[in-house]
Order: structure tokens, then sequence, then C-alpha cells
């Protein structure tokens, strides 16, 4: 292997064949380098979008209401404009895939059923995007549905194991939380997730929800960020300490847990726990942050896109590649990277 010695500083640091941190300044991504990717990122979704309107894998699109609202949501972050064609017609997708109730499943075969991860998802951009008028049965709905014990369930017909992973509860809490809303008992909500955190500060990992540590993670944390409860700031020092010390040398996070033969992408995981930790001590921790958004941006594709590897079930004839979730929600970890250093500005 070639060994290249560089002198920053009149130290001697070695760097066997991959970009290392040699300097605060030499990780940090500039602002127009980051808009760039955005743009590349951006176009890899148009060139998606069906004549539905939904942005979704196209070999197999059995997410494709899930994936349309990340999307449509990545889109909105990086464009703020609802009257963009390509975003009207990704709402006009979601729209037409509610059920009675005013909630949506995962897909348009399970048009009649719920996914309360997917709803969350959707409920979150519409309150992103001034439609809170569309929404107040639907949390009525959503309060009717919290469990005795405080959790939620799934919904989603297609999971059958886990109906109420941690990451079902964090979601559904966190748009409560930005609506201003209240959940029928949110102690009880809280008093669940906090059972549920595992010693080691995550909240673990199920083959049905992307089988790696960040998914959880990502769904929990801003939750508990926005609920102004003491107890909670143990949960998120406790979370924030497992993300520090399971990021990787290079920048990225990559769960050395999972069992899998298919599994998410690091790029996926390192997206997701970047999303996690937005707006926490450890996203302004430019050791952290820098470093992982630098690892990012060298992954991103030619065509625009970010590789999701696959989604993890553990069937050989089963293909569904994740590069439409690993995308939109690097364009969401960008856009808000981008604009915290704007707002230092």
């Amino acid at each position: 292997m070639l060994i290249r010695i560089l002198v920053v500083s009149g130290i001697m640091l070695f760097n066997s064949g991959y970009r290392m941190n040699v300097s605060m300044e030499e990780r940090a991504c500039s602002p127009e380098e980051i808009n760039a990717a955005l743009e590349r990122g951006w176009y890899f979704l148009q060139r998606l979008q069906k004549t539905d309107g939904a942005i979704c894998d196209t070999i197999n699109p059995l997410f494709d209401v899930w994936e349309t609202a990340l999307a449509a949501t990545a889109i909105y972050d990086l464009k703020q404009d609802i009257t963009l064609p390509e975003f009207k017609k990704a709402m006009a997708f979601l729209k037409k895939n509610e059920n009675a109730a005013g909630l949506i499943c995962h897909n348009q075969k399970c048009k009649s059923a719920t996914c309360l991860e997917t709803t969350a998802i959707y409920c979150s951009l519409l309150l992103k995007t001034g439609q809170n008028n569309r929404l107040k049965s639907r949390f009525d709905t959503l309060q009717h549905l919290q469990q005795p014990e405080g959790e939620w369930l799934v919904g989603n017909p297609d999971v059958r194991e886990q109906v109420n992973f941690p990451s079902v509860t964090g979601l559904v809490l966190g748009v409560f939380q930005q609506s201003g809303e209240s959940p029928a008992n949110p102690e009880k909500a809280l008093s669940w997730l906090t059972s549920r955190q595992q010693p080691e500060g995550h909240w673990g990992r199920a083959w049905e929800y992307y089988g790696c540590d960040a998914y959880a993670l990502w769904a929990i944390l801003p939750a508990l960020k926005t609920c102004q409860m003491p107890e909670n700031e143990i949960l998120i020092a406790k979370s924030l300490n497992y993300i520090r010390k399971s990021q990787r040398p290079d920048g990225s996070w990559n769960d050395e847990e999972m069992t899998w033969r298919k599994k998410p992408s690091v790029e996926l995981q390192t997206a997701l726990m970047l999303a996690a930790i937005n707006d926490t001590p450890l996203w302004t921790d430019r050791l952290v942050t820098d470093k992982a958004i630098r690892w990012l941006l060298d992954q991103q594709q030619p065509d625009g896109g970010w590789e999701g590897g696959f989604f993890p079930i553990d069937n050989e004839r089963y293909v569904k590649k994740e590069y439409v979730f690993a995308t939109a929600l690097s364009l969401q970890v960008l856009c808000r990277y981008n604009q915290a250093h704007q707002d230092k500005k």
C-alpha cells in the first residue's frame, strides 16, 4: 500500500491511501461544494419521479408511499417551494393514498390500512408546509391509537414480528411535538421509551425496521429533544455518548452487530445518525459532524444519488434497494448542515 507522508503544523501524519482528518480546515466542506451536491441530488430525485408523482425505487416499488414521503420532505427542505411541479405531484400522490381517516400506509397496495411511521413522516411534511388545517382529525385518531402502556403499534400489515418497535412511538411522538398537540398520555409514551432504551444508549435493531441501530435513534431522538422533561436529558446523553463512541475514524457509522446478509449501506446509516444528532450538542461538535459530512459528500454517486444498500429481509429472491431513502436523508442532513453554517455568519 502506498504510504504518503504529510506534514501539518510540524506533525508528521501517515495516510494509507485514504483521506484522513489532517486539519479541521481541510476537512470542512464549503457551502459551494454542498450546494453542488444538493443540486445533483435534486436532479437525481427528479429523474426518479413517475408519472403518478411517486418517487421510489424503479425496480421494486414496495415502499412507494413511504419513499415518496421521504423524498418530498427532502425536496421541500432543499427548495422551500410548495409550488414546485415535482413537489406538487408528489403531494398529490400522497394525498391520493390517504385512507378514510386521512392516514397512509407504506405502499399503494395496502391503502386501506395504516403504517404509523409513514403517516408520521407525511403529517410532519404537512405541518412543515403550513397545512395544519388538514391535521386535526388525524391527531385525534393518533391519540386513540396510543396503547395502554404508552406506545403505538405500527399498523403496517407487512410487519408481523415487532409491531411495537420503539421507532414507531418515536416518530408518532415527534410529530405530536412538532404540531403542538399532545397525545392522550405523553408521560406514558416517554416512560415506555425509557424502559426500552438499551444500556449502551440505543433502542435496538430489527430487520423489519432496516436492521441497524441508527434507525431507531433517528426516529426517537428528535422527539426526546422537543419534550421538555428533565428525565429526557439522561436518555439523550446516553444516546449521544453511544453515537460518538460508535463513529468510525473516517467519519461514518456502520452497525457491526448487524447479522443480516443483506443490509443497509454505510451511507444510509451515516445519514440516519447525522439526522439523529441534528439540534443536539453533538451536532455542533465539528470533530464529529464535519468529518461525517465530508465522508457523506465523498460517497455521492455520479448520478447524484447515494447507495442505500438493501432492506434486510432474509429471502434470497427478495431484493429491495434503499437508495431513495439514503438519498433523501443525505439531502436533508446536508441542507441542515449548510443552514447551520449560514446561521453562524
